[in-house]
C-alpha cells in the first residue's frame, strides 16, 4: 500500500510511522499505551486500511490519522472525559438524540485532530528540507516559501472558523487546499440559503477565494 503526500508524492506505507502516530495521539490525550497495546492497535489500523484500500491501494495521511483516532476511541484508549468514552460507558442512559449529538461532536474532534496531525507532519517535512545541509539552495527557498504559505493558510482557516462560530454556530472546520475552500459547519437544522450565503461571504472576505464548498453536519 502507498501513501499520497500533500505535494503529490507517493511513499510506501510504513508501519513504524503508524505506531509513532498512535503513540503521539495517545500522548496528546494523556493516555498511557504500552508496547503490547501499541502493536495490537497498529495491526488494527493497518487491517482497516487494507479493508478500505486493498493491499495495493493508495491512502492518505489524513485518512490514516482519522482511522488511528477512531481506533483509539473504539478501543477505549482515550481520556475518560472524551465524548466517545462517555457514549460507551453510559449507553443505556443516553437518548438517540443525545447519541447523535455526541457522534457529531466526535466527528469534528476526530477531523480536527487528524488535520492538525497532517499539518504538523507537512511542516516538519519542510523544516527538514530547509535544515538539510545536502539540500540545494533552490529547494530550501521553495520549502521556505511553502512554510510561509502554510502559515498564512492556517491563519485564514482559523479566522474562518472563529468568524463562523461568532455567527452562532457551535463548531466549524475550514480546510484550504489548492485555492479551494471546504468548510464543515455543525448545525442543528439544515442551513438556509441565507445562512449559507452569509458563511460564503465570510469565507470569501477572509480568504479572497471563490471556490468554496459548505457542508452542514448535524
Amino acid at each position: 500500500m502507498q501513501v499520497i503526500k500533500k505535494d503529490g508524492r507517493l511513499q510506501s506505507l510504513d508501519v513504524i510511522k503508524i505506531r509513532s502516530s498512535i503513540l503521539g495521539a495517545s500522548i496528546d490525550s494523556d493516555t498511557i499505551i504500552n508496547e503490547a497495546d501499541l502493536k495490537v492497535l497498529s495491526s488494527r489500523v493497518l487491517k482497516v486500511l487494507q479493508g478500505i484500500r486493498g493491499d495495493d491501494g493508495i491512502t492518505s495521511t489524513y485518512e490514516i490519522f482519522a482511522i488511528i483516532i477512531e481506533t483509539l476511541n473504539k478501543d477505549g484508549f482515550n481520556d475518560p472525559g472524551d465524548l466517545g468514552a462517555v457514549l460507551q460507558q453510559n449507553d443505556d442512559e443516553i437518548t438517540d438524540e443525545e447519541k447523535e449529538t455526541l457522534s457529531t461532536q466526535d466527528y469534528f474532534y476526530n477531523m480536527r485532530a487528524a488535520k492538525e496531525q497532517e499539518d504538523s507532519l507537512y511542516v516538519e517535512n519542510l523544516e527538514s528540507i530547509k535544515n538539510d545541509e545536502t539540500t540545494s539552495q533552490e529547494q530550501k527557498d521553495i520549502a521556505n516559501q511553502k512554510l510561509i504559505d502554510k502559515t498564512n493558510i492556517k491563519a485564514q482557516e482559523s479566522s474562518v472558523e472563529q468568524d463562523i462560530k461568532n455567527q452562532g454556530y457551535e463548531d466549524a472546520i475550514c480546510m484550504i487546499d489548492n485555492n479551494k475552500v471546504k468548510v464543515y459547519v455543525k448545525v442543528d437544522e439544515d442551513l438556509t440559503k441565507e445562512e449559507s450565503g452569509l458563511i460564503q461571504k465570510s469565507v470569501e472576505d477572509i480568504t479572497t477565494l471563490t471556490d468554496i464548498t459548505i457542508l452542514a453536519k448535524k
